[in-house]
């Protein structure tokens, strides 16, 4: 039987005049068919994901810091997770490692693609999903040649380093790529000729291509690893912007915007006042709810001394942002993973950091560009150098919490709450939050099937 525990969210430092609804949570302790628990690890990603299209949520996770692991779980309708990584025959355990689910070749099963260490290389391995009715992971050893071997290559660096999107809008989810090669990306090979790499793998049709120089038709993107990429269309033209940050060997840590061209090249977005930095995340949100994706930039500059810091970039809608200080905004920084999601169905994204000096905090969203920090309850969940995730895995409306990593003075010579917790965390809710209902149907929607582009 699935053992739960209750606790109350406690409200830690409140911004004065706002009252906000916190949400109580409830821990799964035993997720794995209510005998034991995820791997207990670090350093790598975790993904919710229904790899099988029954309806369930199923669990996915590869890190490790010393020791590599891996697992994979397939969600059960009685809220358990049964162990089937040993099914994929193919798949492996890597360290310093990310992930990312992506249906490459449009046949309605998502995919999936792993990237870390085996010892001391860095590899990129894809894993075709064989559908039903048995829904294995094959590995197709062909496709990676295109590929570099990635890795986050330390522990403390940030594991946001796969993100699948469609940057051209012709049906095909494409790939975003960021990380440490181990070495340098032969260009001889199809690569960039850098060692830290950021670049935009094209779905050409269910196989893999390098876009070469997408800055303009002549350079490749800014070679960072250590930070964190996403992409949204930040200027609402219908085209998918990138947002990379991390370490770079003559700049130290930056943060940069490319807008989308929509021709197979991006432009850097100048004039924005980024800090950059090195182990945090730097993420679109819409703080504002004007339709518009704002930036959340924390981590750690590596220019002033890896001092921990937490910017807001409000979008002013005409293609530039404008900085907010942590003075008004309540941010604080330091490394870092990221969670974004309204948690309290108030209408406003909030976001949560699990990291080195962000401990494990809520930030939920005051409506005004500031945020009031509270810290995770129950404590037990607590814990950094992993990652976190918002999703709703029980269908009530309400985002619940995947989270894993280090717990600093847990385990038996500490308060006895254990040093790696990988807990399901559910959002009971709380007086004054309800749960979100689902959407009605749009009226006179009609969708068409292309053939040529198959989607």
């Amino acid at each position: 039987m699935k053992k739960l525990l209750f606790s109350l969210a406690l409200v830690g430092a409140v911004i004065p005049s706002f009252a906000v609804n916190s949400v109580n949570w409830e821990i799964l302790r035993n997720p794995v068919d209510g005998e034991s628990g995820f791997p207990m690890t670090a350093s790598g990603r975790q993904l919710f994901v229904d790899f099988n299209n029954d309806g369930i949520m199923d669990y996915f996770i590869i890190a490790g810091q010393a020791a590599p692991s891996m697992g994979l779980f397939k969600g059960n309708a009685n809220g358990t997770y049964t162990d089937v990584t040993a099914e994929s025959e193919d798949l492996y355990a890597k360290s310093q490692a990310s992930a990312v689910f992506i249906d490459i070749d449009n046949d309605g099963n998502l995919d999936l693609i792993t990237v870390g260490k085996s010892g001391s290389d860095a590899f990129t391995d894809i894993f075709m999903n064989s559908g039903a009715p048995d829904y294995k992971f094959v590995a197709d050893w062909d496709m990676i040649e295109a590929f570099p071997g990635l890795s986050s290559e330390s522990n403390d660096n940030g594991s946001k380093l796969l993100v699948a999107f469609d940057y051209n809008n012709d049906g095909w989810t494409d790939l975003l790529i960021n990380g440490s090669a181990g070495g340098v990306w032969e260009e001889i090979t199809g690569g960039t000729g850098q060692g830290r790499v950021c670049a935009i793998m094209k779905n050409n049709h269910g196989t893999f291509e390098l876009l070469k120089n997408p800055v303009d038709g002549t350079e490749n993107f800014i070679g960072v690893n250590g930070g964190s990429i996403d992409v949204a269309d930040f200027n609402n033209d219908g085209w998918m912007d990138i947002l990379v940050t991390g370490y770079h060997d003559e700049y130290k840590s930056i943060t940069k915007l490319y807008k989308n061209n929509g021709n197979d090249t991006f432009t850097e977005v100048t004039g924005i006042d980024f800090v950059g930095h090195q182990q945090g995340e730097t993420a679109f949100i819409d703080v504002n709810n004007d339709g518009y994706a704002d930036i959340i930039e924390i981590g750690r500059d590596v220019n002033n001394g890896w001092a921990a810091f937490g910017k807001l970039y409000i979008n002013n809608q005409d293609g530039t942002f404008t900085r907010h200080e942590e003075a008004e905004t309540n941010f604080f920084g330091g490394g870092c993973a990221l969670a974004i999601g309204d948690v309290n169905n108030d209408g406003l994204n909030d976001y949560f950091m699990t990291g080195w000096n962000t401990n494990a905090t809520f930030m939920y969203n005051n409506g005004d560009n500031s945020f009031t920090k509270q810290e995770l309850i129950p404590d037990d969940a607590r814990c950094r150098g992993g990652s976190a995730t918002f999703v709703n895995i029980d269908n009530d409306g309400f985002l619940d919490m995947g989270i894993f990593g280090y717990r600093d003075g847990g385990g038996a010579d500490g308060d006895g709450l254990g040093s790696w917790p990988d807990y399901i965390l559910f959002n009971r809710g709380n007086d004054g939050v309800i749960a979100n209902a689902a959407p009605a149907a749009p009226k006179n929607f009609t969708a068409i099937y292309n053939e040529d582009k198959g989607c």
